[in-house]
């Protein structure tokens, strides 16, 4: 292997992304370094609850929406639907389209991202979607205090927040409630599915990761610098 070399590194990368997990004017090249390839394990821990948790949400509000209309619901002829979830729809469609899939309700519902699903918790969809009753279908083992249309929101927008950053390879590693929300991550799967919850966490890599810190990423690199 030939030797790290951080300019090339930085061109690869760029300097705006590479800047994210710099904390100080004097940081070294080592120090940057260390603290990036640790986000991507602190990221990469992160992938495997973060979708299921996407594929459980998107799963039981479908589940649970279809049987109170009591059709197969495909979401794009709900007349309550706001135009920004309409678009979100349209875009789907399009992209099974360029993909070559066919237009179905599975194939629509599965294209639907992590955000659609959250903004369906929005006080705007609270009576039509009568939410005092899906709270409790959609949610079933979620503590009764923690039964509204609220109190679920707000973990949930956490959890889109956190998403979006790892799937958009974004710095994490410096978050303060960084462990705070890997635990409302798996509290969350949880009031879906405690199996679901139970079969990620075994293996669940975060605690280790992020309790070891960057160190283990200076020790490698600087080996090969």
């Amino acid at each position: 292997m030939t030797p790290i070399n951080f300019p090339l590194i930085e061109k690869a990368l760029s300097s705006d992304r590479l800047n994210g997990y710099r904390l100080t004017p004097t940081d070294t090249e080592l120090d940057i370094l260390e603290r990036y390839f640790w986000n991507i394990s602190l990221c990469e821990s992160l992938y495997a609850p973060l979708q299921s948790l996407e594929v459980a949400l998107r799963n039981s509000l479908h589940d649970n929406i279809t049987t109170m209309f009591g059709s197969n619901l495909s979401f794009d002829t709900v007349p309550f639907l706001r135009r920004i979830e309409l678009d979100v729809i349209a875009r789907a469609k399009t992209r099974l389209l360029i993909e070559g899939k066919t237009i179905s309700g599975s194939n629509i519902i599965a294209s639907l991202h992590f955000g659609f699903w959250t903004c369906l918790l929005d006080r705007h969809y609270h009576w039509p979607l009568d939410w005092n009753h899906l709270v409790n279908t959609a949610f079933p083992w979620a503590p009764k205090y923690q039964r509204t249309r609220e109190k679920v929101l707000k973990p949930l927008a956490d959890m889109r927040h956190l998403r979006n950053r790892v799937f958009h390879h974004e710095p994490i590693w410096n978050w303060s409630n960084l462990a705070q929300r890997h635990l409302e991550l798996y509290e969350v799967i949880r009031w879906i599915s405690p199996q679901l919850h139970d079969a990620i966490g075994l293996f669940n890599r975060f605690q280790s990761v992020y309790s070891a810190g960057s160190a283990p990423y200076r020790q490698i690199i600087s080996q090969h610098i």
